[in-house]
């Protein structure tokens, strides 16, 4: 969520959690920062090219109210 946050001022990152530890952990994310070093880093690792696959499984997906992911387009 850092990362997210530092990659520009008009991303706003919405994470969906069930749990008031996940909550609380994701709102620690507005008080870190990374150095321009770091940012190069997870630039690098995390980009369209290096993510492939499904995020859920077929069971899991028949109970998402969102559209899929189509690598396609």
């Amino acid at each position: 969520l850092t990362w997210l946050k530092m990659k520009d001022e008009h991303i706003i990152s919405i994470p969906g959690t069930r749990s008031i530890s996940h909550m609380q952990e994701n709102l620690s994310a507005e008080s870190l920062t990374l150095d321009s070093k770091q940012m190069t880093q997870l630039n690098e690792m995390i980009h369209q090219e290096n993510i492939f696959g499904a995020r859920y499984n077929p069971a899991q997906q028949a109970d998402v109210e969102t559209e899929e992911f189509n690598q396609d387009n």
